[in-house]
């Protein structure tokens, strides 16, 4: 990555910043159930004496603004979704936090079985092997 010009590789990291904060917020409402809203990002930090704006919390989680490289605003970002701070402040970890990890399984899984249900729904009762072979091409298209 050295070979990259610094202004390349900001915006780079800022769409990797936005990826694991959108993760984040996307296993925060398989959780809960309910959408993590700006007001309830905000009300968190402001907990921690941090002051975010609705504007910075948007490019940082579309990628389309400067790279936020505040460590005191990423730390307690990491903090509020109960993650490793390094996971939002080092650009060499790879994977997931488990418990992260461990929730995007569970929505891939309930996603399939929603997909399953519908077909089954939609299709009516279907033989033994053509349920099999429905339940291989979702399981293949999953992959």
């Amino acid at each position: 990555m050295t070979d990259i010009p610094s202004e390349d590789l900001a915006q780079v990291r800022a769409a990797e910043l936005a990826r694991r904060l959108t993760l984040l917020v996307d296993a925060v409402r398989a959780e809960t159930g309910e959408k993590l809203t700006f007001p309830t990002i905000e009300k968190e930090l402001a907990e921690r004496g941090i002051h975010i704006s609705a504007g910075r919390w948007s490019y940082m989680l579309s990628g389309t603004g400067p790279l936020t490289t505040d460590l005191r605003l990423l730390s307690a970002l990491a903090d509020i979704f109960q993650v490793p701070r390094e996971y939002l402040l080092s650009w060499e970890l790879d994977g997931l936090p488990d418990r992260i990890d461990a929730q995007l399984e569970l929505i891939k899984k309930m996603r399939e079985e929603k997909l399953a249900s519908l077909v089954a729904r939609t299709l009516g009762p279907l033989s033994a092997d053509t349920l099999r072979a429905l339940s291989k091409a979702v399981d293949d298209s999953t992959k």
